[in-house]
């Protein structure tokens, strides 16, 4: 057996210091042997690590290739005679683990990720799964690369489409899994797509079998997403063949119970103002968002992904730049800033970067999964009962934007076409916009001041 002088030495360092060691082998990038501090019998416990970054997640990653075959034991450390001892796995040597980090690099080479391929091993793939695997494009192989290509129109839409794929953003300008066993990743992980000949493997029986498990809204939005990324891989590929020669996915179709109908669902003053109260008695960014949307009647997607390099707190406006909005055609689009907006935007515990972000993080915005959308709604019936009111009717953050322009319009007595340029949404038929110049910026001025006051009446 090949001993390492590393793991000899790294032995001494952890009984010397009593703290874990890890060293590096330098003639193996990647390879580095983990000395623990000394156990009650005296003993040194060793293993190999394979550390590098992950293809799929982006983000570095360790792989324990297993206990060194020798380690030492309760001996003199200045003496290198280390000696057997028993442990469990598959005790490797030096040569041993150098091979296993040639195989590392290897999958590495492909996109695979070994952590994930040694996870299967253990939970019991057959050799028959590992011989389809080894000869095929898996899903997030594909989905990896699809991401790198695909670049719309506005980065929200690339966000949105990555979110109903699987990823989310992981701050790095890269993307990691957005929750094990949700969504298709969770379910398609390590499965084959498509052959290196491009054969199809995975079919809409699969995809609907996915689909089939989800609420309506998502299950419409993954569809799309799917269709979208086997539109890719069959138009895209490698050495001259295409990813997969025929689109498995482009038959995938809306079934009849799946028909959105438009929102009617409109928050009433007691339910602002129960809501209001959960997040005023325990702010965070969750709610503080939800607020700042009812207050600007602003998309949520472009509230929560606001930053303050987009405010001009001395003139009280929000510029939000052309490729940032739903409709890109429409050009910028300014949001003037009511005495409510600015006193909420204070609450806030950031000062830079984006506006809701993770604590720490100013690199991205938070992420809008349903659990604090929950614990919101919970802290918000709360205050309700508390008034002698019932829970609140379930709503949406897109809700919360319908709220407010229907209480302008039917309270307020605001005109139709201030609450549109208020939201840009397009006013009068498209020659009506070629000969109009004007955004009504004092009329919305004015609307959203007023809109403040109500909210601060009726929460009051």
């Amino acid at each position: 057996m090949t001993v390492s002088k590393a793991a000899i030495e790294g032995a001494k360092l952890a009984r010397q210091s009593g703290k874990r060691d890890e060293t590096r082998i330098k003639d193996c990038p990647g390879l580095y042997v983990i000395s623990q501090p000394p156990n009650k019998q005296g003993s040194v416990n060793q293993s190999w690590a394979y550390r590098y970054r992950s293809p799929v997640t982006h983000k570095p990653t360790k792989l324990t290739l297993g206990p060194l075959s020798l380690t030492v034991g309760s001996i003199d450390v200045n003496v290198p005679q280390p000696i057997v001892e028993p442990v469990f796995g598959e005790p490797l040597d030096l040569d041993g683990a150098k091979e296993l980090a040639q195989v590392c690099r290897k999958m590495l080479k492909r996109k695979v990720d070994p952590a994930m391929a040694v996870k299967e091993l253990k939970a019991g793939t057959t050799d028959m799964e590992r011989a389809a695997k080894a000869d095929g494009w898996t899903y997030e192989e594909l989905l990896t690369k699809f991401m790198q290509w695909y670049q719309p129109n506005r980065e929200t839409t690339k966000e949105q489409t990555a979110y109903w794929l699987g990823l989310k953003p992981d701050g790095m300008d890269g993307w990691e899994p957005r929750g094990a066993g949700k969504g298709v990743l969770g379910r398609w992980r390590g499965r084959v797509f498509s052959r290196y000949d491009g054969t199809p493997v995975l079919t809409k029986v699969d995809a609907n079998d996915v689909l089939s498990g989800m609420p309506k809204v998502s299950r419409n939005r993954t569809r799309s997403a799917l269709k979208i990324f086997s539109s890719w891989a069959s138009e895209h590929g490698a050495n001259g063949t295409p990813y997969v020669t025929m689109d498995p996915f482009a038959g995938l179709k809306r079934k009849t119970q799946d028909r959105e109908t438009p929102g009617s669902r409109f928050l009433k003053p007691w339910e602002i103002r129960a809501l209001w109260q959960a997040v005023m008695a325990d702010p965070d960014p969750y709610g503080l968002g939800a607020l700042l949307i009812l207050t600007t009647a602003q998309r949520p997607e472009m509230t929560f992904d606001a930053r303050y390099g987009q405010f001009d707190f001395a003139e009280r406006e929000w510029h939000i730049k052309a490729a940032d909005v739903k409709v890109e055609s429409m050009g910028d689009h300014m949001v003037p800033l009511s005495e409510m907006a600015l006193w909420l935007i204070a609450q806030l515990p950031t000062t830079s970067g984006y506006l809701f972000q993770p604590s720490g993080n100013e690199k991205r915005p938070l992420n809008r999964h349903w659990r604090p959308k929950d614990k919101l709604d919970a802290k918000a019936n709360k205050a309700a009962h508390v008034a002698g009111k019932p829970s609140l009717e379930p709503w949406t953050y897109k809700r919360l934007q319908a709220t407010a322009i229907n209480i302008m319009e039917n309270e307020l007595h605001i005109l139709p076409h201030v609450t549109k340029a208020i939201q840009q949404h397009a006013v009068g038929s498209n020659s009506d916009q070629a000969y109009r110049e004007s955004k009504f910026t004092d009329a919305r001025i004015e609307a959203l001041e007023r809109w403040g006051q109500y909210l601060a009446e009726i929460t009051a």
